[in-house]
C-alpha cells in the first residue's frame, strides 16, 4: 500500500503495469476493428466471446479465366502465409498470397486409387495408359483438380498447364447467429492478382 511518504518513483513503477495493460487492450481493440485481426491473437482479449478464431477462418482461392473460374488448394509451401492471412487479414497480405498463387504454374493433379497405389508398390512402377494417365484414375464427376508444381519440377509438356488470367483469393470466418443458434460462414476480405506476362 503507498502512503504519502512513498517516493514518487515507486508510484510511478506501480501504475507502470496497468497502464501498459490498457495500451495493449487499446492496440488489441483497434487492429481487430480496424484491421481484422483474429480476436484470439494480439493479446487475447475477447478470446473467449467469438469464435472468430483462426481456425475458424479459412481462404477460398479461385483461378480465374473470363467468366469461369476454378477452385484450388493452397499450396503446402505456403500453409504459413495463408496462416498469417487469416490472422491479420491486410490487404496487402491477401494481396501478396494471390501474386504468389498467380507466379505459380498450375497442373491437372493427377490421383490414382488405393488399389492402383497398391499395385504399383507391389509392381515397383505404375502402369500408364495410352495418353499417360494413371490406370484407375480417380474421377471427381467432372470437378477439376490442380495443384502448383513444386519449386525444381520440370515445367509440363505444351498445353497441360491451366490457363488463367487472374487469381482471386477470399476470407471466410464463422459467426454465431443468435436468432437461429447457429454457425454461418461470412466472407471478410477479398484480393486478386493478375497473372504475369
Amino acid at each position: 500500500m503507498m502512503t504519502e511518504s512513498t517516493p514518487w518513483r515507486e508510484r510511478l513503477l506501480a501504475m507502470c503495469a496497468p497502464a501498459l495493460l490498457v495500451l495493449v487492450a487499446a492496440v488489441h481493440l483497434y487492429l481487430v476493428e480496424s484491421k481484422g485481426l483474429s480476436p484470439w491473437k494480439g493479446g487475447g482479449f475477447g478470446m473467449f466471446s467469438t469464435v472468430d478464431s483462426p481456425s475458424a477462418r479459412f481462404l477460398r482461392v479461385y483461378l480465374v479465366e473470363g467468366a469461369s473460374e476454378v477452385q484450388v488448394r493452397l499450396p503446402d509451401r505456403m500453409k504459413e502465409l495463408g496462416y498469417d492471412v487469416r490472422v491479420l487479414p491486410t490487404h496487402d497480405a491477401l494481396e501478396g498470397l494471390a501474386t504468389r498463387v498467380a507466379n505459380g504454374t498450375w497442373v491437372p493433379e493427377r490421383l490414382a486409387s488405393a488399389v492402383t497405389r497398391y499395385q504399383a508398390l507391389l509392381a515397383e512402377g505404375v502402369e500408364q495408359a495410352p495418353g499417360g494417365s494413371e490406370v484407375g484414375r480417380v474421377d471427381f464427376m467432372g470437378v477439376r483438380l490442380l495443384r502448383m508444381l513444386e519449386p525444381g519440377e520440370p515445367p509440363p509438356p505444351l498445353g497441360r498447364a491451366h490457363v488463367f488470367q487472374r487469381v482471386r483469393v477470399e476470407l471466410w470466418t464463422f459467426r454465431f447467429e443468435p436468432s437461429s443458434a447457429r454457425l454461418v460462414a461470412t466472407r471478410l476480405a477479398e484480393a486478386s492478382a493478375e497473372v504475369p506476362p
